[in-house]
């Protein structure tokens, strides 16, 4: 086996390596699995005069005894995870030739991938894998990496509240003196999103934190949606939820809102606050325009994956796993 960079004449036998591979998309979107991947294969001709200029993007061939193509792998350098504030790479995308050598070949794959990481002082290798794709989830296990991030999702829903005036809780727009709140309640609950196998120190992540959040704007800003869940006799605030809304499908075009941070006291925990400012979220969102919800949970809070299946109606779209590499 052979593993080279590949050139931009490579691309269409690397498109035909595509159309060969089972292909994954979540049943809450709107597009069917032969739209995405005309959309993907759309997206690999766009930015093909990248292949070999780019010191950041490195894409990885395969080929056998024969010269035919077995595999590929996309990876891009030089991203930061955003709550560690480690470097690291993130494979965008493989395929691999059916057959008993598939894992032979993804290994020598991603023993390029590591390399070209390494060389750039990256530490990490990164790969999302959709949640019903159980041979790749096994494919990446068996090669050291583990379970980091689940991407949920659903569709943006406008919610009726026929108890209103019996709800113990209001939902309300935050504003700028709620900044100090969010602050604390963070402090509180953030290490519930650290992730499994990181390098990054609970005081190193709380750290980032507060600096990331003492820059954030909660009025002014049109692309961000922070509300606040406070008791109504009291006006005591337990709870707060951030959206991003200026994202949207990188392949469809899609308007996605992402779920920034989200955090309830935790003498309220299993009071259906959560379900609460999620559903006027959720409404608010809806009335927008907004298509999709997404967030990402992290693998060591079961607890929140939980609630967001079972009681909010969420599906987990993909998961995210990571692999230590220096």
């Amino acid at each position: 086996m052979k593993i080279r960079e590949a050139r931009r004449e490579d691309l269409e036998e690397m498109i035909a390596l595509y159309r060969q591979k089972e292909h994954f998309f979540s049943v809450v979107r709107n597009h069917s699995v032969e739209e995405y991947t005309e959309y993907f294969v759309g997206s690999l001709r766009q930015y093909a005069h990248f292949i070999g200029t780019d010191k950041d993007l490195k894409v990885f061939l395969a080929h056998d005894d024969k010269g035919e193509m077995t595999g590929y792998l996309i990876l891009f350098l030089n991203l930061t995870e955003a709550i560690t504030g480690e470097r690291q790479a993130l494979i965008y995308d493989y395929a691999l030739k059916e057959g008993e050598d598939a894992g032979t070949t993804l290994s020598a794959l991603l023993s390029s991938a590591c390399e070209a990481a390494a060389q750039a002082s990256i530490e990490y290798n990164i790969v999302e894998i959709d949640s019903r794709d159980i041979r790749g989830s096994q494919l990446f296990s068996e090669r050291g990496f583990t379970r980091e991030i689940n991407r949920i999702i659903r569709r943006a829903t406008k919610h009726t509240f026929p108890d209103r005036e019996n709800d113990p809780y209001r939902v309300r727009k935050a504003v700028n003196s709620d900044l100090f709140f969010f602050l604390v309640l963070n402090s509180k609950c953030g290490l519930y999103t650290m992730l499994p196998g990181r390098g990054a120190t609970k005081e190193e992540v709380a750290s980032r934190y507060l600096e990331t959040y003492s820059r954030i704007l909660l009025e002014g800003d049109e692309f961000l949606i922070p509300l606040v869940i406070e008791e109504k006799e009291t006006y005591k605030s337990i709870g707060y939820i951030m959206y991003k809304t200026n994202s949207c499908d990188s392949l469809t075009g899609d308007p996605i809102a992402y779920i920034y941070d989200l955090a309830v006291e935790p003498a309220y925990w299993g009071k259906r606050v959560t379900q609460r400012i999620m559903r006027e979220g959720e409404s608010l969102l809806a009335d927008r325009g907004f298509v999709y919800i997404i967030g990402d949970i992290s693998e060591s809070n079961q607890r929140a994956l939980k609630t967001a299946m079972k009681s909010l109606g969420y599906s987990l779209e993909s998961v995210r796993w990571v692999k230590k590499i220096r």
